[in-house]
């Protein structure tokens, strides 16, 4: 996340959770200053979040049709 801060792009993660939890996880590894966080809440949605899994190693399920191996592949999905 702070390396794509870092790049210029717009940090920010959509969750089905709530914002305070999100934003707890963010403030205990020290990046809560560079995401925002959006719940359907947040954004007057019903819930309904697609994932996109990271998985350098390319050893996740096979049925996880959304992996991407690197970062730089994510912009696909936005």
């Amino acid at each position: 996340m702070a390396s794509a801060a870092g790049a210029g792009l717009a940090v920010a993660v959509p969750t089905n959770g709530s914002a305070a939890q999100q934003r707890g996880k963010l403030e205990r590894i020290g990046l809560s200053h560079i995401a925002q966080v959006f719940t359907p809440d947040d954004l007057g949605v019903a819930a309904g979040l697609r994932a996109v899994h990271l998985g350098r190693s390319g050893t996740g399920p096979a049925e996880e049709s959304h992996r991407i191996s690197t970062l730089g592949e994510l912009a696909t999905y936005l």
